[in-house]
């Protein structure tokens, strides 16, 4: 619906070849299309959660009862890839943190 503040915008003739049941018809695809995008995304996510909860408890149970302690056979180098860039961020923001509170940080290893 359009709202009342916008009727002096709206023209009060259609475009030529303007068609209401067509606009509707794109409009629903969008949607769906989306819903369908949406739903896939979130399969893909939870999909890539539950393979790395079972390679990080495959890892530890390798680590318990003394087995390889080589990350990336169980993670990927990709994934461990991720990991260091995630381990390299935290320090950068602690390193950030510090700096802001003054404290003394050096900037040697």
């Amino acid at each position: 619906m359009i709202n009342k503040s916008d009727w002096n915008k709206v023209p009060v003739d259609p475009d030529e070849g303007f068609s209401a049941d067509h606009n509707k018809q794109v409009i629903d695809g969008v949607i769906d299309h989306t819903d369908k995008m949406i739903k896939r995304k979130k399969t893909q996510h939870k999909d890539a959660l539950q393979e790395r909860s079972w390679a990080i408890s495959q890892y530890l149970k390798g680590m318990e009862m003394g087995g390889e302690s080589n990350m990336s056979k169980y993670f990927g180098k990709r994934e461990m890839a991720r990991l260091q860039g995630e381990s390299v961020m935290n320090k950068m923001r602690a390193w950030e943190e510090k700096r802001k509170r003054g404290e003394g940080v050096s900037t040697k290893g």
